[in-house]
């Protein structure tokens, strides 16, 4: 097994990703934050899936919402950063 694992781990950390952000968005602190960067990864996850072939639609899937909940996760936590500290 070479580079398949990479992809394996991409998907594992995607999916736990996603129960992360699921988890906060129930939370009232966090929800304002969690929701839409959960929403916006979803997006990013079915951009990711999109035209691939039938067996790795759930690996192009969790990829791209790990790919979506990095960027929009940094960018929510850049935004919540700024409006603590005013």
């Amino acid at each position: 097994m070479g580079g398949e694992v990479l992809v394996i781990a991409a998907a594992a950390l995607g999916l736990l990703l996603f129960a992360l952000l699921a988890w906060c968005s129930l939370l009232r602190a966090a929800r304002p934050y969690a929701l839409p960067t959960l929403l916006f990864s979803i997006v990013a996850g079915v951009y990711g899936a999109w035209g691939k072939s039938t067996a790795n639609v759930p690996f192009g899937f969790l990829i791209g919402f790990l790919v979506g909940a990095i960027l929009f996760g940094a960018q929510a936590h850049a935004i919540k950063w700024l409006h603590e500290r005013r």
